[in-house]
């Protein structure tokens, strides 16, 4: 069977490429990614010389989310967490358990019940990590960064913009025909593809165990990815590595 390739971009967004950011409370910037996009551009270029096709993905959230810290009263986003205390940037159902609609702990900005709330905590292994604004909808945040080559971009998919969801895989997004990852992957016959960019301990990481889930060949091109920890970015690379993704420099 002859290979048939895609290159996944997963979010080049401004909320994590653009270092205007850097020092805001509400956004996720990854240190140095914009210095990425030349060697990205390039990798566009040579897939669209070899007949690939080229894939990105976008991540846009609703400003009440269930996995936004400001959504909570007393609780801080993990970018701005200590690590030390897990309790600042992390939800328990045992914090939860006593919490009712009339007296609780949520903010004006939750637009959900603490029924709704217990839950999704429960579904998440009885915690939830939580996270700065970003990716907000009807923001600039939300578009691509604006280096890198967005317009020969041949399918993008877009997150399922639900309160009460915090998917990082690309295989959780949706086109503009509401065809899934999977699906479009299938009907283009792709049996490879190329995983790139943020964050590689969390949307890449993901993206690429999901694409090894369907059996398809998953290549991380490491140096043009960047991840938020250190910590969890050499975990999560070796993860991937024992799922069997090629991990490429």
């Amino acid at each position: 069977m002859s290979t048939k390739k895609w290159l996944i971009i997963v979010d080049y967004q401004n909320t994590f490429g653009d270092n205007a950011y850097k020092w805001s409370s509400r956004e996720l910037y990854v240190e140095h990614g914009e210095c990425l996009a030349e060697s990205i551009n390039q990798q566009i270029d040579k897939t669209k010389q070899e007949w690939n096709l080229v894939l990105a993905s976008r991540e846009i959230h609703s400003v009440w989310h269930m996995f936004f810290a400001s959504s909570y009263k007393n609780k801080m986003p993990i970018i701005k967490a200590s690590t030390i205390d897990l309790s600042k940037w992390l939800l328990t159902s045992k914090e939860i358990e006593h919490w009712t609609d009339e007296e609780n702990w949520l903010t004006a900005l939750a637009k959900f019940s603490v029924e709704e709330l217990k839950a999704v905590v429960k579904s998440n292994g009885w915690e939830i990590i939580l996270w700065p604004n970003h990716c907000e909808e009807n923001t600039r945040w939300t578009e691509y960064h604006p280096m890198l080559n967005s317009g020969l971009i041949d399918i993008e998919v877009i997150k399922w913009q639900r309160v009460d969801e915090h998917p990082y895989s690309a295989f959780w997004w949706i086109d503009d025909r509401w065809l899934s990852l999977e699906n479009n992957l299938e009907q283009n016959e792709i049996n490879e593809i190329d995983v790139v960019w943020l964050a590689t301990d969390y949307c890449v990481n993901d993206t690429v165990i999901d694409g090894l889930k369907i059996w398809l060949k998953v290549n991380l091109i490491l140096s043009w990815s960047a991840g938020v920890y250190p910590l969890w970015t050499y975990q999560a690379l070796k993860n991937m590595e024992k799922a069997w993704a090629n991990i490429l420099q």
